[in-house]
């Protein structure tokens, strides 16, 4: 019911019928622990989470215009692509980050270095993949012209964790809400 009535585009109506059974489904959802599981890029030395496979966008976290290459992670490894021809650039399930000079990694950066930790392969990517944001040595969390300070993991591998349902709470309470509201007020429930 849900994957029926839930646009993937603007725009549609769900009848308010419809909003009845779309709340059983909502509740059943929320009955359960775990929801499968994910691809996420880990940062090795932490276990954090950087970046979590979304089919929607094929895996792709970077659209890189400059360099021609996409960057992202599949149900499997971390991957860089030609934009153009959708050729394997670099592609590896464990890889380390590093600039040739031996220097700490402070952004995007011509010299950053990718090294596939499976084969020892080593790839010149001039992208520098982020961890967590970070605050500037005054506290503040973004400069006036926009910059923001983020932690360049050395070490990451891509993993299946758990996806449990309360990942998804959010979502399921905004859905809840606009479900809800069509069934007490019996209208439709108008996409936008």
């Amino acid at each position: 019911m849900l994957k029926q009535e839930l646009p993937n585009l603007n725009g549609g109506l769900t009848p308010a019928e419809a909003s009845v059974r779309a709340l059983r489904e909502l509740a059943a959802f929320d009955s359960t622990a775990l929801s499968g599981f994910r691809a996420v890029l880990v940062e090795t030395a932490t276990g954090l989470e950087l970046y979590e496979h979304i089919p929607v966008y094929e895996g792709v976290f970077v659209w890189s215009g400059r360099r021609g290459m996409r960057v992202g992670i599949s149900e499997r490894d971390f991957f860089a692509i030609d934009a153009t021809s959708g050729r394997d650039l670099f592609r590896t399930p464990r890889f380390r980050q590093f600039r040739q000079n031996g220097e700490p990694i402070e952004g995007e950066d011509d010299d950053v270095m990718w090294e596939d930790l499976e084969t020892g392969g080593v790839y010149a990517s001039g992208i520098a993949i982020s961890g967590r944001q970070i605050p500037w040595d005054d506290g503040s969390w973004e400069t006036a012209d926009g910059r923001c300070r983020f932690v360049y993991p050395s070490e990451m591998h891509v993993e299946q964790r758990p996806r449990r349902t309360d990942d998804s709470s959010p979502v399921v309470q905004a859905l809840r809400a606009v479900f809800e509201a069509s069934v007490a007020s019996g209208n439709p429930v108008r996409w936008c």
